[in-house]
């Protein structure tokens, strides 16, 4: 069986199961651990600090210095709400293009490191490859940081890392930071009929989504339209809100989800700042109602911005092995920053695109496994 075959097998198996936030992983994890450990490699399964989920690290070839890391998440965003047009969780087939809920996002490359890891157990490797597969990147981003934790403590010394995150192979080397924060709104609630008496946390609310806009749009016109990122600015979205009992009723309650894609150079902690200093001057019912109500701001995930390193063999290396000329950035977050952050060299290069990844209908390209594959190949 031919390697492509190989991964494209592996790929349904992974796509098979369900591994959506809110649900324990101990599934995926189970069948990733045990196919690793029957193909002779070394593999520990590392616990996520705040979740109940776990990730792995695995390893084979020499117990030395150097080598790859391949670094990817087991989880996948949840289907709900959307209509597909064959089951999500099985692998369909159509032309060149595999569908299935995490084929690009990114249980894709998922399958091509499994495959080349299994290949190469039993091989006589003069670099081991290692593998770093973690439980929540699309929730809270926090199981990679045990993994590069453990990896620091347990592994030999070991540089670069490729985070397969889907960029239609190409090679990219920064890309924004991003947090994420739930905003939760207490008002003072009443009758309809005597709205003037109570305050509507949803009115509050609506004022500081339309402040994150104004944000926005300050961002975008002091931005330098030449710059690496699209957009070349800091971004601000609002991406659920809920709020309220009934149409009669001031709402006492409100939240929201606000999701901010930051340059390099703007932080979080600024953020947070500019924040706290709205709340002063919300309003309600045409008076100032900041010491009448209660905004609690809760941060639930973070990753840093992937920087570009100069001079880097690595990024020379994997380019040479791509055959392209330059490095590219992408628009999205990964798991590379933190990764980075803890003192690895990342790439981030894999199959898929990213425009489809989260949505109905979800899926990958069979060439660009195959490129995956032989790119993976080429490098270790």
């Amino acid at each position: 069986m031919d390697m492509l075959t190989q991964a494209i097998a592996k790929l349904a198996n992974l796509v098979a199961i369900p591994s959506v936030p809110g649900q324990r992983n101990a599934q995926i994890v189970a069948h990733v651990s045990e196919l690793l450990k029957k193909h002779g490699a070394r593999v520990q399964i590392v616990p996520s600090p705040i979740n109940g989920e776990n990730g792995i690290v695995a390893s084979v070839g020499p117990d030395v210095a150097g080598g790859l890391v391949l670094s990817g998440h087991l989880d996948v965003v949840s289907t709900e709400g959307q209509i597909w047009t064959g089951d999500p969780f099985t692998l369909r087939r159509e032309g060149e293009r595999l569908f299935g809920r995490g084929t690009t996002d990114m249980k894709g490359f998922v399958a091509c490191a499994l495959t080349l890891m299994t290949a190469r157990a039993g091989a006589r490797l003069d670099r081991p490859i290692h593998l770093f597969l973690s439980a929540d990147e699309e929730s809270t981003c926090r199981s990679v940081e045990s993994l590069v934790q453990h990896a620091t403590a347990h592994l030999p010394p070991v540089r670069r890392v490729i985070v397969g995150e889907p960029t239609q192979m190409q090679v990219a080397n920064q890309h924004k930071g991003a947090v994420t924060f739930l905003v939760e709104v207490t008002g003072r609630p009443i009758h309809a009929s005597m709205a003037d008496q109570g305050i509507s946390a949803i009115t509050v609310a609506a004022q500081l989504v339309n402040w994150l806009d104004e944000v926005m749009q300050a961002n975008a016109a002091a931005a330098d339209a030449t710059g690496p990122y699209v957009p070349n600015f800091s971004t601000h979205t609002v991406g659920t809100i809920s709020g309220g009992t009934s149409n009669n009723t001031v709402a006492e309650s409100c939240r929201f989800q606000w999701d901010a894609r930051l340059m390099p150079g703007d932080e979080a902690d600024d953020l947070v700042a500019a924040f706290d200093a709205r709340l002063a001057s919300l309003t309600c019912c045409g008076r100032n109602v900041a010491d009448e109500i209660i905004v609690k701001l809760t941060r639930e995930a973070f990753f840093p911005a992937l920087l570009p390193v100069a001079d880097s063999a690595f990024l020379a290396e994997i380019l040479s092995a791509c055959g392209a000329n330059a490095p590219s950035t992408v628009p999205y977050g990964t798991e590379a920053g933190i990764i980075q952050q803890a003192g690895f060299e990342v790439i981030v290069c894999g199959p898929g695109n990213a425009n489809c990844a989260h949505i109905a209908d979800e899926f990958v390209e069979m060439a660009q496994l195959k490129q995956c594959l032989d790119l993976l190949g080429r490098m270790v």
